[in-house]
């Protein structure tokens, strides 16, 4: 096979929907030739002309009513079976089987119905109406009515049942008004003569009319995606049924009815969309038809009541425009009216509460959300509070506009650190209690004058503290506030002793000079500081003396016509050799 060949063949097989493509599917196909081949018949007549009898010794038009009898028994038969086929396959849901075990009885009850009606007409040559294929017939009604509302569904709410009922209402009376009027109505009138003529007659057109219930039933409510995409092709039959029902009571009624005609062709294609929506019933991957079904019922449910009403009313606008007698039809007409009118306003009374209720859930969702937005609010503020406690300002507007990289040189900032004498030997004569409970006051009171001075506090290391001064906001009096800072902490530590009874010292090492400044962390950030300015104060610390602000040369250069100092002297300092270091003794007078 060519390629060409190929292709073709798959363009055709892509016309074919999936869940056909099985040899259930292929008979469903074969049935829809042979409708093709009955809709010819309608107009040719084979087997019931003169020139050609399918029985030669019967007549015309008893050739005529074998074939216009027995061509619904292949397609009703073949319906029977795939229902059937899907009530006895237990892979499926319980609901689901017993619904399509109803849905077989009732085109089964047809089937029975068109072969008593083939007996009595074609084999006894008798009237087939009224008969038992009556019982028959009217039996289908009830059964697909319980098949479809069997049908796996979603529940319904209360107030969401009270407008399905009010909207099946409207529906139910308009159709109920066509019916009365032009069917049921004429229909009794010609059958005045015999109760039970009347009363078989009539039962057609309520049945359709129950029928035309369960379809607005099934539109109104929520069923599965699967069970959706079948009753495209369920209620597509139904309605055709319906269609055929109540078309030939009209034309019986003028008189204009032939079997075998045209009109026939809605019964026998209610048959096949009926095996079709069984066959689909089996294939549930096909979300395209799933969501078309969802989107036809959810149109259908709101614009059905919409359409019902305008037909009522306008029934009612044309009996009385053409003037009827006022008979029984008539007055029926006007009660329906009056019925439409009551159950209209229910409608409308009932979407103002609804109204009123959605507009209160609004209400109350928009403060939900309001307050939603104050907690989102406070808790990015807190947020905000928390990254401002971990980096400066600038560096934490940088992260929050995306910046992932942050690094920075400064060619001069003062660094300083601050130690606590003899904190190991400390820790170990105080609870712990009453260790953090100092590190707290001491470490806080630390905070506010960096926060007094314009300084930027870096980190603490167990007992250490480290501000920087000149990063992100240049100050030219960056030196003088980290030395005047050193001198308050001596003087807040002093105050504290006092409080706490404990004798607490601390060394400070300063120094001034060029540093590189950065973010690193992915999880927890952290600001931190590098370069010889950083480690340099950091020795100037460590090899302080306990209560004193050891400074190096460079720092002394930059104060010391503001400041008093001690010059130390040369001393070994760890990774930078011989330096000479300069110790605070306080602000110069003014």
């Amino acid at each position: 096979m060519t390629d060409k060949d190929q292709l073709g063949k798959s363009s055709i097989q892509n016309l074919i929907p999936v869940w056909l493509r099985n040899r259930w599917g292929i008979v469903c196909g074969a049935l829809g030739l042979y409708i093709l081949l009955y809709t010819a018949w309608t107009r040719f007549h084979w087997g019931a002309t003169e020139s050609f009898r399918l029985i030669p010794s019967w007549d015309v038009d008893r050739n005529f009513a074998l074939i216009s009898d027995l061509a619904y028994q292949p397609v009703s038969i073949f319906a029977t079976i795939v229902a059937w086929r899907i009530a006895f396959n237990a892979a499926l849901d319980t609901k689901l089987r017993r619904a399509w075990f109803i849905l077989g009885l009732a085109v089964l009850a047809q089937t029975l119905g068109d072969t008593i009606w083939f007996y009595l007409e074609v084999i006894l040559g008798q009237e087939p109406f009224p008969s038992a294929a009556d019982i028959f017939y009217i039996a289908f009604y009830p059964l697909a009515l319980l098949g479809l509302l069997s049908l796996p569904s979603a529940p319904l709410r209360p107030t969401e049942r009270w407008r399905v009922g009010l909207d099946l209402a409207v529906v139910m009376v308009t159709a109920w008004m066509a019916i009365w009027f032009f069917i049921i109505s004429p229909t009794a009138a010609q059958y005045e003569n015999g109760k039970l003529d009347q009363i078989l007659a009539a039962a057609y057109p309520v049945g359709d009319l129950v029928l035309l219930g369960g379809i607005f039933v099934l539109l109104f409510r929520s069923t599965e995606g699967a069970v959706r995409s079948m009753l495209m092709l369920y209620l597509t039959g139904l309605l055709l049924n319906v269609a055929g029902d109540l078309s030939y009571a009209y034309a019986s009624l003028q008189g204009t009815y032939v079997s075998g005609g045209w009109m026939d062709l809605s019964w026998i294609l209610a048959y096949w969309f009926f095996a079709l929506a069984a066959i689909r019933q089996k294939y549930t991957k096909d979300p395209a038809l799933g969501s078309l079904s969802a989107r036809v019922f959810a149109r259908s449910s709101f614009a059905l009541p919409l359409v019902a009403i305008g037909l009522g009313y306008g029934m009612l606008i044309w009996v009385a425009r053409s003037g009827f007698a006022a008979d029984s039809a008539v007055q029926s007409l006007f009660i329906g009216a009056g019925l439409l009118t009551i159950f209209v306003v229910g409608r409308q009374v009932m979407a103002l509460r609804d109204n009123q209720r959605l507009n209160g859930e609004l209400n109350e969702h928009l403060i939900q959300l309001d307050q939603a937005y104050s907690m989102l609010n406070t808790e990015r503020d807190r947020a905000e509070r928390l990254l401002l406690n971990v980096l400066p300002e600038a560096i934490a507007n940088r992260l929050k506009l995306g910046q992932a990289t942050i690094a920075d040189s400064f060619g001069e900032v003062t660094v300083l650190f601050a130690d606590i004498v003899d904190f190991t030997s400390l820790s170990a004569r105080i609870s712990p209690e009453q260790l953090v409970n100092m590190l707290n006051q001491v470490f806080s009171a630390f905070d506010q004058l960096a926060e007094k001075h314009g300084l930027e506090k870096i980190k603490t290391i167990g007992d250490a503290y480290m501000i920087v001064s000149g990063l992100n906001d240049p100050n030219p009096n960056q030196a003088e506030a980290v030395t005047a800072m050193a001198l308050d902490m001596q003087t807040e530590l002093h105050r504290l002793s006092e409080i706490t009874g404990i004798d607490l010292k601390v060394r400070i090492g300063i120094d001034t000079g060029p540093v590189v400044a950065g973010v690193i962390g992915t999880k927890k950030f952290i600001y931190d500081l590098w370069g010889d300015t950083v480690n340099t104060a950091s020795r100037m610390e460590s090899q302080g003396m306990a209560g004193r602000i050891q400074v190096t040369q460079r720092l002394y250069e930059r104060l010391k016509g503001k400041y008093q100092f001690e010059k130390r002297g040369l001393m070994q300092v760890k990774g930078k050799g011989e330096m000479t270091t300069y110790l605070v003794v306080g602000q110069n007078p003014i």
